[in-house]
C-alpha cells in the first residue's frame, strides 16, 4: 500500500512539474514596469497640474478623540491597578499563612 502511494505521488509531481516551469518562463519573458522608450512622448512636454491650495489645519484634536484615549487610558490603568493590588494581596496572604503555620 505504502509503495502504491509513493508511486502515486511520484508520478504526479513528474506531470505537474512542468506546468509551472513553462510559466516561469513566460513570466521572465516580459518584465512588468518596464516599458520601450518612445521618443515622441519623451519629447512632448505635459502641464504640470496647479498644487491644491494650502487648507487650515485644526490646531487641537477632535474632543471625542480626546475623551477615548483618556477612557483607554483609565481603563487600562484600572486593569493594571487591579492586578497589582491582586499581587500584593496574594503575597500578604502567603506571609501570614506562613506565619500562622510556624505557630
Amino acid at each position: 500500500m505504502r509503495i502504491k502511494q509513493i508511486a502515486l505521488i511520484a508520478l504526479l509531481t513528474s506531470i505537474l512539474l512542468p506546468v509551472p516551469a513553462a510559466f516561469a518562463f513566460r513570466l521572465t519573458a516580459r518584465t512588468p514596469g518596464v516599458r520601450p522608450f518612445n521618443s515622441v512622448q519623451a519629447a512632448t512636454p505635459t502641464p504640470i497640474p496647479p498644487a491644491p491650495a494650502p487648507t487650515e489645519t485644526p490646531s487641537a484634536p477632535p474632543l471625542s478623540l480626546t475623551l477615548m484615549l483618556g477612557f483607554t487610558c483609565l481603563a487600562l490603568l484600572l486593569i493594571v491597578g487591579v492586578l497589582v493590588v491582586g499581587f500584593m494581596a496574594s503575597v500578604t496572604n502567603r506571609k501570614e499563612d506562613g506565619k500562622q503555620t510556624k505557630k
